[in-house]
């Protein structure tokens, strides 16, 4: 009984931090069962034999016996929820699977790398690209702490990110479009892409038709608040690869224009030779 309500209470929080140590507890518990079990097998079999040699007698089964028996049916039940609903995913209309765009303080144009022998900086978007009322673009070098696990799994290199606002220095809150421009191991850009369906894919998101782009390509819309909001915003998200590059696209702020963010992707994949 106290092992099977030990692993009742604790193997529900335990799941939905860890599936292996909800795995751990619950072969702990199974293990501790068939020792109790085993032992009252062999208890019970030298009692009736010494009921059968007339050495005791028999009266009647132990209520106790509902007891267990009771417990352990509750925790298959419960298990067999667990299993069946899964970890609980985010909550409804939390912007939790949104990629946050900071708005960068400062414009700053970092040397240019080399990637695919072509110059990595003639792959964003210019001034021409943008529509007349956007400011110039302006870069910031993105630090191996704000790569995603998975992006660190899949052996990101290089990365920058471009942002492009009408207001030459947008304040939180104002729309900002992003470019990231990132670097993988061979094959590793296209499974990013693919590992943007399970990211984004969550909640109230919507997946859409991708522009036919690059090797791989995504699209989402979102439905989460920015920081310092107070109502919930659309966003849009356009991810693609091409060899060893992958390229985000992200709206961030309120009256995002889908069609201006997958105009701008098409440029930026025909940049790509």
């Amino acid at each position: 009984m106290v092992s099977a309500l030990l692993a009742t209470f604790l193997v529900v929080p335990l799941f939905l931090i860890s599936f292996w140590a909800s795995v751990l507890l619950i072969l702990l518990f199974i293990l501790v069962v068939l020792g109790i079990l085993g032992h009252s097998i062999y208890d019970a079999y030298r009692t009736a034999d010494r009921i059968n040699r007339g050495e005791a007698a028999f009266t009647r089964k132990s209520r106790l016996f509902w007891v267990p028996a009771s417990v352990y049916v509750l925790v298959i039940a419960m298990m067999a929820a667990i299993l069946l609903i899964g970890p609980v995913p985010p909550a409804e209309g939390h912007a939790d699977a949104i990629p946050e765009t900071p708005v960068p303080t400062t414009a700053t144009t970092p040397a240019a790398p080399d990637t695919q022998r072509t110059e990595f900086f003639d792959l964003f978007l210019t001034e021409d690209d943008l529509p007349a009322d956007y400011a110039p673009p302006r870069y910031k070098l993105i630090p191996e702490s704000e790569l995603s696990p998975t992006m660190r799994e899949f052996g990101a290199d290089v990365g920058f990110v471009e942002f492009f606002s009408e207001d030459p220095a947008p304040k939180p809150g104002d729309l900002v479009i992003s470019q990231k421009l990132i670097t993988f191991p061979e094959g590793n850009a296209t499974k990013m892409v693919d590992s943007d369906y399970e990211t984004y894919s969550i909640g109230r998101n919507e997946v859409l038709d991708p522009p036919a782009i690059g090797e791989n390509s995504a699209a989402f819309k979102l439905i989460g608040r920015d920081r310092n909001a107070t109502e919930d915003h659309i966003h849009y998200v356009i991810t693609f690869s091409q060899y060893d590059i992958y390229e985000m696209f992200v709206t961030v702020g309120p009256d995002p224009d889908y069609e201006l963010l997958e105009d701008l992707a098409v440029k930026a994949a025909a940049k790509i030779p």
